[in-house]
């Protein structure tokens, strides 16, 4: 059922709760699967601020994850890291988005955050392991090594989101749901009497609320101008409100009409100011530089080259690749067919055999 390998039945677990079905579930399987000394730990990551435009689900996620601890009896660590939070991912995210820059959040926020922040706290309790709800695998290398792997759904795989977590942090981590889809999981928590198990998934950025990232740039940026949406020769063909709300590979939302193709957004230049759009053609690229790479592998990151898989979004399936080292921490990888949609900002996730190998942040 559950996906726990290399843990002891009296292993002292410590559960990442967010109050969402997946993490509830973990948490309820594994004392259904004889596991004894566990515990929960919950992030308080954000509040409020009407005047920055961020919204917070931490009054949600508390009353969500005392109702969980109190239908299975287990104690929940609140953990309030609101100031961390904010200057480490709010802030750098919203930075990177008023220079047309497409950070993704989640990334970082695994890697210093949940997997960083979150993991310490787990050891200085004296836990053995962090456990979470992710739709991962776990297993160990053949070095004897944590390591990641895709799970069992291609739809809900997350291992993409865990390329920057550090090496020394994945023989301390576990994902009991790896072998097991959505529907299963809330069959589960159903049969486990859990109050979540319809509960949505969100698929918004966490302190955005609903497809509302933009307001909370306008709102600390009242210096957005508006500029030009220009051809792939530069012929003006309309203007926007913030480069803050386009993105490279969009197509929706440009507001540009009456062209035989389709229109996808495929250049950002914060020092025009302005966004240029071409077909889906225009869109394709092979050859990518990554800076602040992360490698997970057995090897030294030393390699003249090495073929594996990549991706650039967490929803595109693998390509191959080859994936050739760069001094000061940088890779070029090269696709062996276009890829679209190439924004700087987001990461590039590199695996062989379904194993997640890092990935690095894409510079162009």
């Amino acid at each position: 059922m559950i996906d726990f390998v290399n843990v002891a039945k009296n292993a002292k677990i410590l559960v990442a709760l967010s109050g969402g079905v997946d993490s509830s579930t973990t948490l309820a399987l594994l004392q259904e699967q004889g596991y004894k000394n566990i515990a929960a730990i919950t992030l308080l990551l954000h509040e409020n601020n009407e005047e920055k435009g961020v919204i917070s689900k931490d009054q949600n996620v508390v009353a969500d994850t005392t109702k969980i601890a109190n239908t299975l009896g287990i104690k929940v660590h609140y953990l309030d890291i609101k100031n961390t939070f904010n200057e480490e991912i709010i802030n750098p995210f919203l930075q990177s988005y008023a220079k047309g820059i497409t950070m993704n959040p989640c990334i970082k926020c695994n890697r210093v955050i949940k997997f960083g922040l979150m993991l310490d706290e787990c050891k200085k309790m004296g836990f053995d392991v962090l456990v979470t709800g992710h739709y991962i695998k776990w297993q160990l290398s053949p070095l004897g090594q944590g390591a990641i792997y895709m799970g069992k759904s291609d739809i809900r795989d997350q291992s993409y989101f865990l390329s920057q977590v550090k090496q020394e942090a994945l023989n301390h981590i576990r994902f009991p749901l790896a072998n097991m889809t959505k529907s299963e999981v809330r069959e589960h928590a159903a049969r486990l009497g859990l109050h979540v198990a319809q509960k949505k998934s969100s698929a918004d950025i966490c302190f955005a609320g609903i497809g509302s990232y933009t307001k909370i740039i306008n709102k600390q940026n009242p210096n957005i101008c508006a500029g030009d949406i220009v051809n792939m020769q530069g012929k003006v063909l309309g203007k926007h409100l913030g480069i803050h709300n386009f993105t490279v590979g969009q197509r929706k939302g440009i507001g540009i009409g009456g062209f035989s193709e389709p229109l996808f957004v495929v250049g950002i230049d914060e020092k025009t100011n302005t966004v240029t759009v071409g077909t889906k053609a225009d869109l394709a690229k092979r050859e990518i530089l990554l800076k602040d790479v992360n490698w997970l592998g057995d090897e030294e990151f030393t390699f003249a080259k090495k073929e594996l898989q990549g991706k650039i979004r967490a929803s595109q399936p693998l390509v191959m690749a080859d994936l050739y080292p760069l001094p000061n921490n940088q890779a070029k990888i090269i696709f062996k067919e276009d890829v679209f949609g190439v924004a700087k900002g987001q990461s590039c996730s590199f695996y062989a055999n379904n194993r997640l190998l890092g990935g690095g942040y894409i510079v162009a």
